[in-house]
């Protein structure tokens, strides 16, 4: 038996031996996998995890070798609706060109993981005839810095070695709130309301009928559900939890477990663990610290009891909070803005005439606006109930926090619901759609009340984050401009809600675009003051 041939150093071979490594999955992927919608819980492992999985590919080098450009990898998308397609474009990027693949020549993948400063270390020898061969997994232990070398290996004993370090570290995100928290108006998903259905996408369409049409039976037991073609997909449908609400997107931003020998030997990588227990409809006290009570409670506990319930032990590096609308009443603002206070007045079938008619229903509603107008200015006030709420839940969030190194991220409103921007680029005021009539119109006055309303509420959130030493970010500049009624609206419409989640709930929200923009304020405050 003739004797091996000795190794031989083949730098022929460096092409071949580029390789990429995935620490884990990534936020959107790895949250939707780890959380249970039939027990409303995620996964302790998820939340808690005892290993880290080096996910290590070789197929960078097999489009090397192969004479063909490297795709490099695309930048992130701004919004929700982009991130499930970026994530298929970028998977798609490194997988092997058509026709690409691993060598007949060539026999083995030898992967080696050393850890830095401790005492881990592990082999992985991939040898033909396993297809794919380019690919295999390591668990690590624990954070830190590791040496990630392969070694390909032919089958005349030809090699070429390439070793790359990467450091990273591991966080945990938290969202909690109300429904801008949650993504109200944005699904992961869009349902789809039935093209063949009166009370489908056609209904969707007359949102303004729909609306008095669904109050009316409301009241009298028989609201109206919209048919769907289509269920929207939500993270948790109880809340209307969704992966692309602003916190959920600026983690994503944030988080970086990817590395590519192509773009250098050494690596910095953040490895971001997120969970959210925010819920649409929530208060600081019913919601947060109590529970929400209701129909649709699904949990019997308040949201800070969720986190802790879902943290188990486990501090939370990054919190970000979004509360304080439905407590000033805003998330009925708009409504008892727009609803005639003698709206029940006529017969059923006389409304649904006006409203198809789109007749005025009803006399003026300055009494019922200007009562809204006292309410919030007594809720907003300086020690009134918002602010006492807020006091309430700061010790019960310090709690859960990180000591010394934990921060609260805690963000105001962006209150420019009816901006528009004219040919000249300025600023002024328009209602249209669900708030246009009949009589379901928001006027210039309302606009500024609401305005200098919501001011307010972002001052307190402002003055109490400072109070207790969290941090206050800004609501996006983007929203200027772009209200509800402009052509780039940043704001859900009512027929779009109504089509992609099979109700008016979502109404008001930012869109997928706006929740992108709030991202971006977060992530760059939580890089500053975190991630230095």
């Amino acid at each position: 038996m003739a004797p091996p041939r000795p190794s031989v150093l083949d730098p022929g071979l460096e092409k071949l031996a580029h390789f990429t490594l995935d620490i884990g999955a990534s936020v959107f992927n790895g949250t939707r996998a780890a959380y249970n919608q039939r027990t409303h819980r995620y996964k302790d492992n998820f939340v808690n995890p005892t290993k880290y999985t080096f996910f290590l590919s070789a197929r960078d080098g097999i489009n090397a070798f192969a004479n063909r450009t490297i795709a490099r990898q695309r930048p992130q998308p701004r919004n929700g609706s982009q991130l499930g397609d970026w994530l298929d474009r970028r998977d798609h990027d490194r997988a092997p060109i058509e026709g690409a693949r691993s060598p007949e020549w060539l026999n083995a993948y030898v992967w080696t993981v050393n850890q830095i400063g401790g005492g881990f270390n592990s082999r992985r020898i991939v040898r033909r005839p396993i297809s794919p061969m380019e690919l295999a997994t390591i668990d690590v232990p624990e954070p830190g810095t590791y040496d990630i070398e392969l070694r390909i290996v032919t089958d005349d004993n030809r090699y070429f070695e390439r070793t790359m370090r990467i450091t990273f570290r591991s966080w945990f995100f938290a969202s909690m709130g109300d429904s801008s928290a949650s993504g109200e108006g944005n699904p992961m998903v869009d349902g789809d309301s039935d093209d063949h259905s009166l009370r489908g996408w056609p209904l969707c369409q007359a949102a303004t009928f729909a609306n008095i049409v669904n109050t009316v039976g409301g009241v009298v037991g028989l609201p109206v559900t919209i048919s769907m073609s289509d269920q929207p997909e939500w993270l948790e449908k109880e809340a209307h939890r969704s992966l692309t609400s602003g916190p959920a997107l600026a983690a994503r931003r944030l988080e970086n477990r990817s590395a590519r020998t192509l773009s250098g030997r050494i690596h910095k990588l953040d490895v971001i663990t997120f969970v959210t227990v925010a819920r649409s409809g929530a208060k600081i006290e019913t919601g947060l610290l109590q529970p929400q009570g209701g129909a649709s409670d699904f949990k019997g506990i308040g949201q800070i009891d969720e986190l802790k319930q879902t943290a188990n032990g486990r501090t939370v590096d990054v919190m970000m909070i979004n509360i304080g609308g439905n407590d000033a009443g805003f998330s009925t603002v708009l409504a008892n803005m727009v609803a005639e206070d003698s709206i029940l007045k006529p017969s059923l079938s006389e409304l649904i005439l006006m409203g198809l008619l789109r007749l005025p229903i009803g006399g003026n509603d300055a009494a019922e606006r200007q009562k809204i107008r006292d309410r919030l200015s007594v809720a907003i006030a300086r020690g009134g109930p918002i602010e006492q709420a807020f006091d309430d839940l700061r010790d019960k969030v310090n709690e859960l926090i990180t000591p010394v190194t934990g921060k609260v991220y805690i963000t105001g409103y962006p209150i420019w619901l009816f901006d528009t921007r004219d040919a000249n680029g300025t600023l002024g005021f328009k209602a249209d759609g669900v708030f246009s009539g009949p009589d379901m119109d928001v006027t210039g006055a309302d606009y500024k009340a609401i305005l200098a309303h919501g001011q307010d509420l972002n001052d307190l959130i402002e003055r109490k984050a400072g109070e207790f030493t969290w941090i206050y970010v800004e609501p996006s500049q983007a929203f200027r401009g772009r209200g509800y009624a402009a052509t780039q609206s940043l704001w859900r419409g009512a027929s779009r809600s109504c089509d992609i989640q099979g109700n008016f709930d979502g109404t008001m929200h930012p869109t997928a675009e706006g929740h992108g923009e709030w991202a971006l304020q977060y992530a760059a405050a939580i890089r500053a003051n975190s991630m230095t």
